[in-house]
């Protein structure tokens, strides 16, 4: 089952996570990606493989890429996660 993250970094713009992506690259456990603005802030869901891959990922963002995500709280993001009970797909998006 996938594990789905939901993270909001007051602060954040698409441009600020475009530029951590082009230094960081992509997880290896990610399956997809959503990223938008949410009430004023950068908004990130995420789909992970597992769990474990999310929080492996997590624990190793450096501190620097998560002040610049969000610069009014420190790097401190709210986050929202849980297990995925059902899946659906229409088709992969290129």
């Amino acid at each position: 089952m996938e594990w789905i993250t939901i993270v909001d970094w007051p602060g954040g713009t698409v441009a600020d996570f475009d530029s951590a992506h082009a230094e960081r690259g992509d997880p290896d456990a990610l399956i997809a990606r959503y990223i938008g603005m949410f009430n004023g802030d950068l908004r990130i869901v995420a789909v992970w493989e597992s769990r474990q891959g999310a929080e492996t990922f997590f624990a190793n963002v450096p501190e620097e890429i998560g002040r610049r995500l969000a610069p009014r709280t420190s790097g401190v993001p709210t986050v929202a996660a849980f297990n995925s009970d059902r899946t659906w797909t229409s088709a992969p998006v290129a």
